[in-house]
């Protein structure tokens, strides 16, 4: 008789007091719903080769992709730490848990027009990095943006070196990222601290001109990242040491396009021809291949340096 007492009562008692495994977790939780909510804003920033796919038959979440190249680096988060291994896929989902959920179209800003495209045919691969996410308020940039020429037309159009999604946010406290399939789960980081991050990468610097446009380039990130909000930083391109004119060209072209067939005649690009130095002062002159790497409408260069080097991002494309 008191065997069956204790049975019944062992099987009343909570499972995390019999699997001590599980009351970590379960704490975790509880004191991240006893906190008190904290709004915000969190922006995600895209540095490099990555295209982004607007599925307007699925509540206009967001794919962003970056195909797999053997020189390219990837960074997350930390910027002095690279993730090289290409046999290795990078699968991340922004979960909705936090956000103040946007519901409407997609505000993409109108600078971005010229890589702003729509296609009824998607062919996707075994990407190396894909992030899914929520639909955001708003897809921004980093300016300036960088002058190119469409092989087709011989036309000039302006296209980003570096993406900004921006999410109004109801409790940071919940806001989090996962890494393949839920393997790793992910914070964001605090905008102070990126731009930290940001500052000691560009003290390593050798040489001396890439240091300073690396500087000047910080001094940027208050656009986009003002103090009080969070971001996760994504990078992806060839690493800031290794000049290569033709490869961000020749990446979009032949790399990210061919996820798009209807669009690759439209957004295939020219190869680009530099253009002699304007003469108006330190940081002016010479183009220096960079992600950041721009000029603006006309004839004026301005040299930036970034953590990686793919000068541009790729399309930004309502589908279907």
């Amino acid at each position: 008789m008191h065997r069956r007492r204790l049975l019944k009562g062992l099987l009343a008692l909570p499972v995390t007091a019999t699997f001590a495994g599980c009351e970590t977790s379960v704490k975790r939780e509880d004191s991240e719903k006893s906190s008190p909510p904290v709004s915000g804003t969190l922006q995600i920033v895209l540095n490099g080769a990555f295209a982004i796919v607007i599925q307007r038959n699925n509540r206009n979440r967001l794919r962003v992709f970056s195909p797999s190249d053997p020189r390219h680096r990837f960074y997350f988060n930390n910027l002095e730490k690279t993730q090289q291994d290409q046999k290795k896929n990078y699968n991340f989902e922004f979960l909705p848990d936090g956000l103040a959920l946007h519901r409407g179209e997609v505000r993409v800003r109108e600078e971005l027009k010229d890589f702003h495209v729509r296609t009824d045919r998607w062919c996707q691969e075994d990407y190396f990095i894909t992030i899914d996410l929520p639909a955001p308020e708003e897809i921004g940039f980093l300016p300036p943006l960088k002058t190119v020429r469409f092989k087709a037309t011989g036309k000039e159009g302006h296209i980003a070196g570096t993406y900004v999604l921006q999410y109004r946010v109801a409790d940071m406290n919940q806001v989090r990222m996962t890494l393949n399939d839920g393997q790793e789960d992910i914070r964001p980081l605090s905008c102070a601290d990126l731009v930290e991050r940001y500052t000691r990468t560009c003290s390593a610097m050798k040489d001396e001109k890439v240091h300073g446009s690396c500087v000047d380039m910080v001094k940027r990130y208050p656009e986009i990242c003002p103090e009080g909000s969070r971001t996760f930083f994504f990078g992806v391109g060839l690493p800031s040491e290794e000049a290569d004119n033709g490869h961000a060209i020749q990446f979009l072209n032949d790399r990210i396009l061919d996820s798009f067939p209807k669009l690759k005649t439209q957004l295939q690009l020219a190869p680009i021809v530099e253009r002699a130095p304007f003469k108006t002062g330190a940081l002016h002159g010479e183009m220096v291949p960079a992600v950041f790497s721009a000029d603006q409408p006309r004839p004026r260069l301005l040299e930036v340096a970034a953590i990686v080097d793919c000068k541009f991002s790729g399309p930004i494309v309502d589908f279907p």
